[in-house]
């Protein structure tokens, strides 16, 4: 993507930006540069203000590039919103002499697969899951091999149109070119799963606005969805039952909150209260009994979402809960007891560098987003090149951007 294996990842989030200027390192990345900034342009994942956005990326940007000493242009984005999906099959024949499959005939397969109709939507991710070659099912690359029909299974995202053009415009408008996009989900996925965690893992990115879901089996994507609630809901209660201001219960949810009562001790705090015109008295165990309830009613939305897919989360191995709402106390313990499997938090794997604030949750997306450059053109026609990556196919959005700013 840059000059010595240089990759820029930008996460737009609902409640800030982030910026990560990475090195390929073998099989591993080296932080040189992260940035943050509060972001006040963007609702569950959705642009409600340009200008914001906009000021947010370039605060986040300046801070990663004065800490990493150098400057860039290209960068990976994040797609926010509204994610949907579809687990679609294609046929294609083998018809030369010598019935060898070859990868024009898988790409014949997978393209069949994706001549459906999405309306106002765009494809942004194709990942191949399986393959059957005449009576042989569960072939995962039929290459080389011989056969009369190849059927392909593949697992769709798509995203609305109007979002990508509104990210691509914004990131544009503050200076710098989209390469890749990436919805939230998978870039996550990425950076906190290790490969043999897809045999069976269904990972969440809780963020401030929206709940980024993508569930595994057999080591491919078999769902992806979005629940549009986030860790600000848990602040917008403290907010309104402490007569504090938002930013105040914001910390005070970081600092002294739990999801979980009996993981807090029975010890007063001193918060600033407008309804006491000043500092109130509260105790900790109060302060999880207020964000308690929400927290679980969120969990059992994210699992008839689930649910609704076609999907009972049982049926996965363990979840993986990463992102900023992931460091809120007692909610993996909460979340397995919801859920009735195993849950932990994900943190960012196979990285080292400057700074310690990368070993955190929160930066899961943006570390995601820079695994992006290990992908290959693999299409000849580059108005519909399609990207190539061991466990996926991840459709350039150089075209959609191209349709965008003309």
């Amino acid at each position: 993507m840059g000059e010595d294996n240089i990759i820029v990842g930008i996460d737009i989030g609902s409640s800030k930006t982030s910026v990560a200027i990475v090195q390929r390192d073998l099989n591993e990345l080296l932080i040189l540069g992260l940035g943050s900034a509060p972001n006040d342009g963007m609702n569950k994942g959705t642009i409600v203000n340009i200008d914001q956005t906009i000021k947010s990326i370039k605060q986040a940007a300046q801070e990663a590039t004065l800490m990493a000493g150098l400057e860039f242009n290209q960068v990976n984005i994040n797609l926010p919103g509204e994610v949907f999906f579809e687990n679609s099959q294609g046929i294609a024949a083998i018809s030369r002499k010598d019935r060898e499959v070859r990868e024009e005939d898988v790409n014949r397969a997978i393209e069949q697969a994706k001549s459906r109709d999405i309306g106002n939507r765009s494809i942004v991710h194709v990942f191949p899951q399986y393959y059957k070659l005449d009576d042989y099912s569960n072939i995962k690359n039929p290459i080389g091999m011989s056969g009369f029909r190849l059927e392909c299974s593949i697992h769709i995202v798509t995203v609305p149109k109007i979002n990508i053009s509104n990210i691509v415009r914004t990131v544009t408008k503050a200076g710098f070119k989209p390469y890749q996009g990436f919805v939230n989900s998978y870039a996550s996925s990425r950076a906190v799963l290790e490969e043999e965690d897809k045999e069976g893992a269904i990972v969440l990115d809780i963020g401030a606005g929206t709940i980024d879901i993508m569930g595994f089996k057999d080591g491919y994507p078999v769902l992806s969805s979005v629940v549009a609630l986030g860790g600000s809901n848990l602040t917008k209660d403290l907010h309104k039952c402490l007569g504090t201001t938002f930013s105040t219960a914001e910390k005070i949810k970081i600092k002294y909150g739990s999801v979980v009562p009996d993981m807090v001790t029975d010890e007063n705090i001193e918060v600033p209260s407008y309804a006491k015109h000043g500092i109130d008295k509260l105790n900790k165990k109060e302060i999880a009994r207020i964000l308690e309830p929400r927290a679980i009613e969120i969990l059992e939305i994210v699992k008839k979402n689930i649910k609704d897919r076609g999907f009972d989360i049982e049926k996965f191995s363990f979840c993986v809960l990463t992102g900023g709402g992931a460091k809120t106390k007692g909610i993996a313990k909460l979340a397995q007891k919801i859920f009735g499997i195993p849950v932990r938090v994900g943190y960012p794997i196979n990285v080292k560098g400057v700074v310690d604030e990368i070993n955190d949750p929160a930066y899961s997306c943006v570390i995601g987003l820079c695994l992006g450059d290990e992908v290959t053109f693999t299409s000849d026609k580059k108005e519909d090149a399609i990207l190539a990556e061991k466990d996926s196919v991840i459709r350039k959005i150089g075209n959609i951007i191209k349709d965008i700013l003309g």
